[in-house]
């Protein structure tokens, strides 16, 4: 059996190859409506970038830093893998049904994104068995609970 460390390594790894290929086609097809003419580098700001494509960069950003903390052994980054891995497994099947109402996609890309989104959900699933909650819980004495001293 595998250890809990090597699958949190696994799935971080996994996560943050994911938002980096993201990453890189959100930029890819930037370029490519710069090579085409549709978009100038003058033209282009940040703002308008993160205006136009904010949930397809966000998303992969919020991965990445999800994984890197994962990697380091946070506690937050425990819990931020198994929020991005729900959400991106959402956000998958959002851009594929808001891709089918404006274009018919073959039979292989609603296998291909269900295949990955049931990735994802299984990795969610696979940090929240229970080796991965005991080796993330709140141990007494481990955190400032000086506001709940304050509210009794």
């Amino acid at each position: 059996m595998l250890k809990p460390a090597s699958i949190e390594k696994f799935i971080a790894i996994l996560l943050l190859l994911w938002s980096f290929l993201i990453l890189y086609s959100v930029f890819a097809s930037l370029q490519a409506y710069v090579a085409a003419g549709i978009v100038r580098w003058n033209d282009i700001s940040l703002t308008g970038i993160l205006a136009m494509a904010h949930y397809r960069i966000l998303i992969p950003l919020f991965s990445t830093i999800a994984a890197l903390y994962l990697l380091a052994g946070k506690r937050f980054g425990w819990i931020a893998c198994i929020v991005m891995n729900f959400v991106n497994a959402v956000f998958i099947c959002i851009s594929v049904y808001s891709l089918s109402t404006d274009t018919a996609l073959s039979q292989s890309v609603y296998i291909n994104a269900a295949l990955i989104a049931l990735a994802f959900t299984g990795m969610g699933i696979l940090l929240l068995q229970r080796d991965m909650r005991m080796r993330y819980e709140t141990k007494p004495g481990t955190h400032d609970d000086s506001d709940a001293k304050q509210i009794s």
